[in-house]
């Protein structure tokens, strides 16, 4: 690991014959090797790291964060995720612009130079059902349609009506908002 050493000698049999060396202990050390993020991540260079996301992972809105697992390779071998920090931002709404912010971890075995990554949260598609009756006969007494709007998160749009009652025998429209 990247860090400081201390490695000491002991001389066994050395007697009364031998005077002693003085320099018995050497301190040593094992550098962090710095890394940044690949230009190309198909051709990283050799002090190159290769940011890999959930591969194939489509995030659709659903009102909670997402959090894409990261891995970092280097020199095509994953490094332990001890070495860097992942923090994401912007993660919950739909955006082409949610982040992945990677910082170095003090005290690794690499600097990992900082980098932010973007990703995709997708609009969640809403949907409209109409109720079945669309057709009615004259009887004196007020008719209407319904719609029901599917695939709401957490109740946050509200369905509007407007021409969804009548009573008058004619075509109407109806439109929700």
């Amino acid at each position: 690991n990247a860090e400081s050493y201390t490695a000491t000698a002991s001389i066994e049999g050395a007697t009364a014959n031998y005077t002693l060396p003085e320099n018995l202990s050497l301190n040593w050390s094992i550098s962090a090797d710095t890394i940044s993020p690949a230009d190309d991540p198909s051709d990283p260079q050799s002090n190159e790291y290769v940011i890999s996301l959930n591969a194939g992972e489509t995030y659709i809105y659903d009102g909670n964060a997402k959090t894409p697992a990261v891995t970092i390779l280097f020199k095509g071998k994953e490094i332990s995720a001890n070495e860097y920090n992942v923090v994401y931002e912007d993660n919950v709404n739909a955006s082409e612009a949610a982040k992945i912010i990677i910082t170095d971890k003090e005290k690794g075995n690499y600097t990992v130079k900082d980098t932010t990554v973007l990703f995709s949260i997708q609009k969640r598609a809403l949907t409209l059902t109409w109720s079945e009756t669309t057709k009615f006969t004259y009887d004196g007494t007020q008719k209407s349609v319904s719609a029901t709007l599917n695939n709401v998160v957490n109740d946050e749009c509200t369905l509007k009506l407007a021409g969804d009652t009548a009573t008058n025998a004619e075509s109407y429209t109806a439109t929700a908002s």
